[in-house]
């Protein structure tokens, strides 16, 4: 969402707090990880070698596309090789915040007179909405590190990236998370304990315990179809298996897209004259049709597989 966001507002030194998240919560488990991982990780697509044929277009005078690598570098590692390059950094960068947190908060700095636009990113985590501002508070391990303990930064200055509602909410993408971290992967808690007195409890099966742990992740995952690295078949069908994959393609090119598509509503805002747009990457439209082939039997497994790999 592009804020409506006045000049005189607009500030080079940024208001919002930079600090460490704090210690891990070891709760969180492995398979809430590895589907946040999973989630980023097919975003922007992964290539080995530049000869391959570009799959993000910048559109715009030289001037203009300066400009987007500025902003993308600012949001991303800041070192690119070109304003291509800048964009998939950003994106990889907005990806990971939304995987992590559902949404991803930029507040915008505009520099001096001759410098375009810039992003500061900070942690939703300690971000409290609020009618007119965000209200941001840092944890208390990283107070001897910080001037301040909050920060008031006005919507106005704010540009957030949420999850696409097609696809979900950021309440919803929490309970989500919430959700696969209530299993944890090695067994329940007295398991554990039993293990590390060398004891093992008669009357635990692990068998059923891992099939109910699937069970769990599956029916939470349905609407992402997440199949967690895991092609085996030991707890659903072939078919299923193809299903919850395209599902899952679905998802990450939707989410690409929209990302795509905050970044060019954010260039118009900001009066940077380019735009970004997708090629030769199958789009979330086409995903959704190659899987209505399937479940209409128009097309087997071996083409499901021939159409996947023009999305990777």
């Amino acid at each position: 969402m592009v804020p409506n966001r006045r000049t005189k507002s607009a500030r080079s030194i940024p208001r919002a707090l930079q600090f460490a998240a704090g210690p891990s919560d070891a709760r969180q488990g492995y398979s809430r990880h590895m589907f946040q991982q999973d989630v980023d990780a097919g975003i922007v697509p992964y290539s080995l070698g530049r000869e391959e044929e570009e799959w993000i277009s910048l559109t715009g005078e030289e001037e203009e596309r300066g400009k987007v690598s500025i902003l993308c570098d600012s949001a991303g590692r800041g070192y690119a090789h070109s304003p291509q390059d800048s964009v998939k950094d950003a994106m990889r960068e907005i990806a990971l915040r939304l995987a992590h947190f559902g949404i991803a908060l930029f507040e915008i700095l505009e520099g001096s007179k001759d410098s375009p636009p810039t992003l500061y990113a900070f942690n939703p985590s300690y971000t409290w909405s609020l009618p007119m501002m965000y209200l941001q508070f840092a944890p208390r391990s990283s107070w001897q590190f910080l001037e301040r303990k909050y920060a008031v930064v006005p919507k106005s200055d704010v540009w957030q990236v949420r999850l696409p509602r097609r696809l979900t909410s950021v309440r919803e993408y929490r309970t989500l998370l919430a959700q696969l971290s209530a299993w944890p992967e090695l067994g329940p808690d007295f398991l554990q304990s039993d293990l590390e007195k060398r004891q093992f409890p008669q009357d635990f099966s692990v068998a059923d315990y891992n099939r109910r742990l699937r069970i769990h992740q599956y029916r939470a995952t349905r609407k992402w179809g997440w199949v967690r690295r895991d092609w085996s078949l030991d707890y659903v069908t072939e078919y299923y298996q193809f299903y919850r994959t395209l599902t899952f393609r679905w998802a990450q090119a939707l989410l690409r897209e929209h990302i795509v598509s905050e970044l060019n509503a954010l260039l118009l805002h900001l009066n940077i004259r380019a735009t970004i747009s997708l090629k030769a990457l199958t789009t979330s439209d086409e995903i959704l049709d190659i899987r209505a082939k399937m479940e209409r039997g128009e097309i087997d497994f071996s083409g499901v597989n021939k159409a996947l790999k023009l999305n990777t």
